[in-house]
């Protein structure tokens, strides 16, 4: 995390939806057509293409942002101080949870048996920036999460 405004965003309405843009660009978050859970994001001009249009959930102390045609899978508080809860809408079509350092070294790998519905992770880590990768039988989702 810097201060730098290519890490800022704002929130904007279009209809029952958000689109998220980029404060350094200008660019809207787009899921660039691709529907695959994992799937990597850009930034497009505006539009009013579903690629960028997004729901907010809000969750205990953490907000969770889905784009409109993807299954849930919800990660909750975020930034959290001891453990986040991770809610899996269907866990028999996980294989693995990973969780990576800000250098991207390998800290805590969750096996498929040991995957369920409501799952608490975390309480090992380290005050700092980890990226969550869920790998599941139709691709994979990557999920950035600070613990104070």
């Amino acid at each position: 995390y810097s201060a730098s405004n290519a890490q800022q965003w704002t929130k904007e309405t279009s209809g029952n939806y958000v689109k998220f843009k980029n404060k350094a660009t200008g660019l809207y978050l787009d899921g660039m057509g691709r529907t695959s859970n994992g799937a990597d994001l850009g930034q497009w001009a505006s539009s009013n293409s579903q690629n960028q249009q997004w729901t907010l959930t809000t969750v205990g102390s953490g907000r969770i942002a889905t784009v409109a045609s993807t299954d849930e899978l919800l990660l909750h508080p975020n930034p959290f101080k001891s453990t986040f809860n991770m809610m899996i809408e269907k866990p028999e079509e996980i294989i693995s949870i990973t969780i990576f350092d800000v250098l991207g070294r390998q800290v805590e790998v969750i096996g498929h048996s040991a995957i369920s519905n409501s799952m608490s992770m975390g309480a090992s880590l380290k005050p700092g920036v980890y990226v969550v990768k869920v790998n599941g039988v139709n691709g994979g989702r990557s999920f950035k999460v600070v613990k104070k």
